[in-house]
């Protein structure tokens, strides 16, 4: 499962730059036996952290939750080795796609090999990566510039405390899946009557490129159940999806996709052999007999699970 445990904000991280010491040779310059960089490479990572070991956990490299903020690292080198700029150097900062970069330039300090800054991208998306590049005033910089990493920009993001034992009930989504309207057609609501070992990280994210509906949310769970849940006595997500995009159509028509991976796209997730069973060749199911309609507005699909994975329509 993707074992979601204790989920907190690591404290900021300090900019790390990796300078040469000798005194300032004029203002913004220094003196560096450093070479002259040939190559800007760039690599993200997340003040967001799930503890528990990423080789028992199903867990996204990065963690990020749209419009907060993550931590790009910049790397100059020449040839293979550390480089540096001689003088401050003002790097534009770019991303693909619709959403917005804060900042959109920062400033590689003289003599500085790495350095590491605050940014964040304004919307959530799929596969998102940054390129720091030499701003080039109109002109082609022939420094190259490598994109970092690819990573999802969440639209939600939380940890909730549990403990076994202690039955858990919370909605991913905005507003906690208080409600779905058009604007915002998809949630889940996560129930785990068993509680869980570890804190419930719970996401929601794009469908872009996954196979779900583009108006819809991939909802994620992340949590230890520790063998708190079985095939026979499992955890259960309720699927709710507003009649703008599942009209109101019996429930056997619609189909919920999941998967147990961190990332990639989702797959039907085939009909349970009987009510609140997983099949013994199933890692989940949809529980049509337990499924129904919430008056004229709400499918509800009830999916049932026993390890973390992410789910959708």
């Amino acid at each position: 499962m993707f074992k979601h445990a204790r989920f907190w904000a690591r404290t900021a991280v300090a900019a790390a730059i990796v300078a040469a010491t000798m005194p300032a040779v004029g203002a913004g310059a220094v003196s560096s036996t450093l070479p002259a960089p040939t190559l800007i490479e760039s690599a993200v990572t997340s003040s967001y952290a799930a503890p528990c070991d990423p080789q028992v956990c199903a867990v996204p490299d990065v963690l990020v939750k749209q419009g907060d903020d993550f931590q790009l690292t910049v790397t100059l080198s020449a040839a293979g080795q550390p480089a540096a700029f001689a003088k401050d150097t003002t790097l534009s900062l770019t991303a693909p796609g619709h959403g917005l970069l804060v900042p959109t330039t920062v400033t590689m300090a003289a003599g500085a090999s790495t350095q590491v800054f605050a940014v964040s991208y304004s919307i959530y998306a799929n596969a998102v990566t940054v390129t720091a590049a030499v701003a080039g005033n109109g002109k082609q910089s022939k420094i190259v510039s490598t994109s970092s990493n690819a990573f999802d920009v969440l639209q939600t993001l939380k940890s909730d405390p549990a403990s076994p034992g202690v039955a858990f009930q919370d909605g991913t989504g905005l507003e906690n899946c208080a409600a779905t309207d058009a604007t915002n057609p998809v949630c889940g609501v996560v129930v785990l009557p068993n509680g869980s070992g570890s804190d419930v990280l719970l996401s929601t994210g794009s469908c872009a490129g996954l196979g779900c509906k583009s108006a819809a949310v991939v909802s994620q769970v992340i949590t230890d159940t520790g063998g708190l849940y079985t095939r026979t006595a499992p955890a259960t997500v309720i699927l709710e999806c507003n009649r703008t995009l599942c009209g109101k159509g019996g429930v056997n028509k619609y189909v919920a996709l999941a998967s147990q991976q961190a990332g990639g796209p989702l797959s039907a997730a085939p009909a349970c052999p009987a009510k609140g069973v997983i099949g013994a060749d199933q890692m989940y199911c949809t529980d049509y007999v337990q499924s129904t309609r919430d008056g004229a507005d709400n499918l509800l699909l009830y999916v049932l699970f026993f390890d973390d994975f992410r789910l959708s329509i």
